[in-house]
């Protein structure tokens, strides 16, 4: 599905997969320079993916999730529920999503049962991998939920004895989802099967221990400080905290719609910064913008309006003066935008 937009959808009772209900064998669903908008459903409000195929295969790229919901009816999972096959999302703003873990259905009505699933990603040991890269999640909420109970926005439930999940999130920021005075946490693993996570900024983190004690199972879940490498997680970091960094437009980050029709988001750089993803290295000062990539890349400039700046083919760097402004960048496998000054 190409340049689609996706609003006023969903389902205020027990069912589940506002958009796609997945159940088939051999299906492979693509979502490219897509935007969703206000809709609902107990389960995978975008799309629930159920059944025993795990070659099936949903990919989003380019897209835009605003101001859709998750809600407890005797259940509760992700926008994105992925119980079987392969999830990709890359590109992708997750923003002003809500959630409601309090139960409208008849199993202990009014309370929150702790489902401990991820409200915007959420994956099962059925599912056999998930790939979250350059992706941004801001200001998704649990507007009701209690707050001594974990809430996660990507969740990955891998179950003792079951085959761990292939997890990989790179170069994400999730900022502004904890409510105060929750233990929310952007995201949500088993200690045993850790998810690899690269170049990523996190409010909170948290992962559990699974017990087994006769026929009852208890998830102990406990707070993540670190994960190795360049991944930073602090409570303290706003949208506008240096590391983070996104151009604001009152109290939340700023929108603009690329020429396809996209809403996106866009990161400032101050001085001289050099942001390395994918292989790829943009340098910006004074006036001047260097991208230097690990291979050969086709490389376009665009400026925040859509229009293209300067395009460079199978090329490993570019070297290019520009007026001051925003600018994205793009190869065949990242966007990313930068400030000249």
């Amino acid at each position: 599905m190409e340049k689609m937009a996706f609003e006023t959808i969903g389902f205020n009772n027990a069912n589940g997969g506002g958009v796609i209900n997945a159940t088939g064998v051999n299906q492979q669903f693509v979502f490219h320079n897509c935007n969703f908008k206000n809709i609902i459903a107990r389960v995978g409000a975008i799309i629930q993916v159920q059944g025993t195929d795990t070659l099936l295969s949903v990919k989003f790229d380019r897209c835009f999730i605003e101001d859709c919901g998750v809600f407890n009816n005797n259940a509760f999972n992700g926008l994105i529920t992925i119980n079987t096959g392969y999830c990709e999302v890359k590109n992708t703003v997750f923003m002003n999503n809500k959630f409601n873990a309090i139960n409208i259905g008849t199993n202990f009505n009014g309370t929150d049962s702790n489902p401990q699933q991820g409200a915007l990603i959420s994956v099962t040991n059925s599912t056999r991998s998930l790939v979250v890269e350059n992706c941004y999640l801001v200001n998704n909420k649990f507007f009701l939920g209690d707050t001594d109970k974990s809430h996660p926005m990507i969740s990955v439930k891998s179950k003792l004895g079951a085959d761990s999940v292939s997890v990989l999130i790179k170069n994400v920021v999730s900022v502004g989802n904890q409510r105060s005075s929750s233990v929310d946490c952007d995201l949500y693993y088993n200690n045993i099967f850790a998810p690899v996570v690269e170049n990523a900024v996190f409010n909170a983190v948290r992962n559990f221990e699974r017990i087994v004690e006769g026929e009852t199972e208890t998830l102990i879940d406990a707070d993540v400080t670190e994960i190795p490498g360049t991944v930073l997680i602090d409570n303290s970091l706003t949208y506008t905290s240096p590391q983070v960094d996104f151009e604001m437009d009152g109290d939340l980050p700023k929108l603009y719609t690329d020429e396809n029709g996209v809403k996106y988001l866009n990161r400032l750089t101050s001085g001289v910064d050099e942001l390395k993803a994918s292989g790829l290295s943009i340098i910006s000062a004074g006036g001047q913008l260097r991208i230097s990539a690990s291979q050969p890349e086709n490389i376009s400039i665009f400026n925040l309006v859509g229009a293209r700046i300067a395009t460079y083919h199978k090329t490993t760097q570019v070297d290019i003066s520009l007026p001051a402004g925003a600018y994205v960048i793009r190869t065949s496998t990242l966007s990313e935008k930068v400030l000249v000054k």
